[in-house]
């Protein structure tokens, strides 16, 4: 089977992120909730954090990689960059109070995957503050028919169900923190379902 060309894996992804972008006009903020039992992690997240109000430029992660950051042009919400060694930020998500980092799979996102809980992540940002963060959750997502860009999920950790504007505001509503996003390729569909990746802020 031939493999899919740059155009339609790059029109996966803007696909995906257009529906986020489209239910992010909804009124439904949501904290997000760690699943995990360590305490430390709980506290962090509800320690006192200076919120960036300026945009991100550079980010870096300890032994994997350390990346610049692009904006997405004006009046283009879903665009995501087309190149290797370079991330975009999700303007909405900044709209919101959250870090939100776009790649393709195939592109940087793949350095996603290999993230693990407790890595630590510093962006700086457009201020020339460098912000450090620390990955708490790693959520992957099946899309129960991809060929439905409104299609519920599963979380494949906890095997319940959302919808898709629940997985927005879980990811990129509530308190300040960075997501994470790519997508997840399985069986031949590259728009089989998405990883997130969500770090908390601390202080050193």
């Amino acid at each position: 089977m031939p493999r899919p060309t740059l155009y339609n894996r790059t029109r996966t992804l803007a696909l995906v992120c257009a529906l986020l972008i489209l239910i992010s006009s909804y009124p439904q903020p949501v904290v997000i909730t760690s699943t995990t039992n360590n305490k430390s992690t709980k506290k962090l997240f509800y320690k006192k954090i200076s919120i960036p109000t300026a945009l991100a430029e550079w980010v870096s992660v300890s032994g994997l990689f350390s990346l610049p950051i692009m904006q997405q042009p004006d009046n283009n919400p879903i665009y995501v960059a087309n190149k290797s060694n370079i991330l975009t930020q999700f303007e909405r998500a900044n709209q919101n109070g959250v870090t939100g980092l776009l790649a393709h799979n195939f592109l940087s996102g793949k350095e996603f995957s290999k993230l693990k809980i407790g890595q630590e992540i510093s962006i700086t940002y457009t201020d020339h503050i460098v912000r450090n963060y620390r990955v708490s959750n790693i959520y992957h997502y099946q899309k129960l028919d991809p060929s439905d860009l409104f299609s519920d999920l599963i979380d494949l950790g906890s095997g319940r169900e959302f919808s898709t504007n629940e997985v927005f505001n879980q990811f990129y509503r509530g308190r300040h923190h960075v997501t994470l996003q790519t997508c997840l390729e399985e069986n031949g569909r590259l728009d089989w379902g998405l990883l997130f990746v969500v770090a908390l802020p601390f202080n050193q």
